[in-house]
């Protein structure tokens, strides 16, 4: 890239090798066009990019003189207003929210065939897999799991009911 300067100013940028070679049509210019550059005309080398920042917008600024060299210079600029980030975490809260009364309907769903099977068994007459006792264990497990979203207080650290354990399930 390249810059008109005048004043030591930039006049104009960014500029093209094709865009200065055609205002000057009857100028033969070398192979190493940026060793003849018409006077007021300066080669602009490139400066450090800021690192990717997905909440930042990131533009090409005007080049600055740095050491007696004019260098690209970057403009980092917020990519969302405050409104907007208060809207992005409202909405990634919300998510988290969904994947976690998501993630409670397939516990319940996990535990539901235990006690459905027990009913049915009773219903049938037959002998139960599980003990009433555990029957009511997996009853109380299965009821915490439908009062849980509205027990949490923290979405980023949730404690999730404890299914009962070592229960000796038969499946028949």
């Amino acid at each position: 890239m390249y810059a008109r300067i005048e004043n030591n100013q930039i006049a104009e940028y960014p500029l093209t090798e094709h865009e200065i070679k055609s205002r000057f049509p009857n100028t033969s210019f070398t192979t190493d066009f940026a060793s003849c550059l018409p006077e007021g005309y300066e080669a602009v080398r490139p400066g450090p990019i800021p690192a990717d920042d997905p909440l930042k917008v990131i533009i090409e600024g005007q080049p600055s003189l740095v050491g007696g060299v004019w260098v690209r210079t970057w403009v980092q600029s917020d990519k969302y207003t405050a409104e907007e980030l208060q809207a992005i975490d409202a909405q990634k809260t919300a998510d988290k929210w969904v994947q976690l009364r998501e993630a409670r309907n397939e516990k319940i769903a996990e535990c539901s065939w235990i006690i459905e099977r027990h009913r049915d068994q009773k219903d049938a007459g037959a002998p139960t897999s599980i003990t009433e006792q555990e029957y009511q264990a997996w009853l109380s497990y299965r009821q915490s799991l439908r009062d849980f979203p509205p027990t949490v207080t923290d979405i980023d650290n949730v404690q999730w009911p404890s299914a009962p354990g070592d229960l000796a399930i038969t499946v028949l």
